[in-house]
């Protein structure tokens, strides 16, 4: 089935992939050639050694070299953070004010994804940055869009909403998570990645599993991105409210699903947040 056919793209124009990621993958496994590539970009190599020098990865001393970060680094993950970093130039165009918060909440979960998988001995640390960084990634096109769409965005977050992407559905004819889901097509991300985007508004409270839940690397992945949502407080940023209600309808599954217990996730959720300054 087409993913897109029950909703209407038009007037949404999904931006290609840059560039320079182009560039860096024709590198291939030369990460020396990987490096100077980064190094003809003076913006995009000081925020490389920005993410590299932040508490998620936690560095024992500060790495000063574009050269030696791609090293330590390897080439998936270089290629993550470069992505994440381009998105949000490849969005300069939109209203700077009203996406303030929006990618705010990116690094905040994309790095509490990170801390999250580190702790749960989830091994997919490379994807769950990416996730962390793209998965609201449809956000700034519906507000291109749809003017109105950041009022929309509030209410779906409210008290009585079962699904955030279908109540979007219903006010604009599409939602975030499937524009999203062409984002990541368009810039080449891998299957996963995008399928989770897609998809990260449909976990349920049911207790069949198999209703959301695939039996990979995917289940795990999307449990960590609700976790990271809610240590954040998307529900507040974005969805300006003081309550998170998806996460309440939500939280005996996941929390099933990784092993934790609620006082167990408390405690992890307080960590999460202290790493992170939040």
């Amino acid at each position: 089935m087409n993913p897109a056919e029950d909703f209407d793209l038009k007037g949404i124009f999904i931006p290609p992939q840059p560039k320079l990621m182009l560039q860096i993958k024709e590198a291939g496994e030369d990460l020396k050639k990987m490096a100077e590539i980064i190094s003809t970009d003076p913006g995009i190599g000081s925020q490389v050694l920005k993410t590299i020098n932040s508490p998620a990865f936690a560095r024992p001393k500060v790495i000063n070299s574009i050269h030696q970060a791609v090293m330590l680094l390897g080439r998936g993950y270089v290629i993550n953070i470069i992505n994440g970093l381009m998105l949000k130039r490849a969005y300069d165009h939109v209203d700077a004010e009203a996406l303030e918060s929006f990618w705010q909440g990116c690094k905040d979960v994309s790095l509490a994804m990170v801390l999250l998988a580190r702790q749960l001995n989830i091994l997919a640390v490379d994807d769950a940055y990416l996730i962390g960084l793209f998965h609201n990634c449809g956000i700034p096109l519906m507000l291109q869009k749809f003017p109105n769409y950041m009022e929309v965005c509030h209410q779906s977050y409210a008290e009585g909403v079962e699904n955030i992407a279908e109540f979007e559905n219903a006010q604009l004819k599409t939602n975030h998570c499937i524009v999203g889901y062409y984002v990541a097509k368009s810039w080449q991300l891998n299957k996963d990645v995008a399928e989770i985007i897609r998809d990260h508004h449909h976990l349920t409270s049911t207790e069949d599993k198999s209703a959301y839940f695939k039996g990979n690397d995917q289940d795990d992945l999307v449990c960590l991105l609700k976790m990271a949502e809610h240590i954040c407080k998307l529900y507040h940023s974005l969805g300006k409210q003081e309550t998170d209600y998806e996460w309440e309808r939500i939280r005996e599954t996941v929390l099933d699903h990784v092993g934790l217990s609620e006082p167990d996730f408390l405690d992890l959720q307080e960590l999460t947040r202290e790493q992170l300054g939040l």
